[in-house]
């Protein structure tokens, strides 16, 4: 019995073994490796796949708008996780706002109990987030040379 190969698996493959850090691949190349159209829904949806397992290797695609995407340089690993936890700071933010704004007093006893908790946690989660957020700014900055 053979196991079946998914296209997000034959695309992994061909960035490990034949790709460069910084070489460019366009959505048609891409589109071609994994016999899925670009159009498809279920393109992207691959190209994630196949990006877990890179990141996991030690290569990483990065998305070009409307061209295709990079394998990301080691140089711009520390940049893209920047940006990436930047990213998801944003969204902590607005599960926050989601809660400081709800209608608390129209909410029975039991969820307002829960929503106590679970406010307080993604408060002190935001907080986190934020001052990490700095941190990693602050480590990420050019070293300026003194002469």
């Amino acid at each position: 019995m053979e196991t079946k190969i998914e296209s997000w698996e034959y695309l992994a493959k061909d960035i490990l073994e034949k790709r460069q850090y910084g070489e460019f691949i366009p959505h048609h190349e891409l589109s071609s490796i994994l016999r899925i159209p670009v159009t498809d829904k279920n393109y992207h949806h691959a190209i994630g796949r196949a990006n877990k397992l890179l990141t996991e290797k030690g290569k990483k695609l990065k998305n070009v708008y409307r061209g295709g995407y990079v394998v990301l340089e080691p140089d711009r690993y520390v940049e893209e996780a920047e940006r990436k936890f930047k990213a998801g700071t944003k969204r902590a933010k607005e599960a926050l706002a989601i809660l400081v704004y709800a209608p608390v007093s129209l909410m029975s006893d039991d969820a307002r109990e829960n929503y106590k908790m679970v406010e307080k946690s993604i408060r002190n989660a935001v907080a986190l987030a934020i001052g990490g957020l700095t941190e990693v700014k602050l480590l990420n900055r050019p070293k300026l040379l003194i002469k």
